[in-house]
């Protein structure tokens, strides 16, 4: 929903969270979308 902004105004920063929260429990497809946000500059890396 916030990575589109579907429902919600549009948040990369917590599509981000929520993709993560997901690919931590084992989820390939949330890995993945993370991955694409981080290659597309759509997420930054927590510092």
């Amino acid at each position: 929903m916030y990575f589109v902004g579907k429902g919600v105004e549009q948040d990369y920063a917590e599509a981000a969270s929520w993709y993560g929260k997901v690919a931590a429990q084992g989820d390939e497809g949330a890995k993945t979308k993370l991955e694409e946000m981080y290659a597309n500059g759509q997420a930054k890396a927590k510092e």
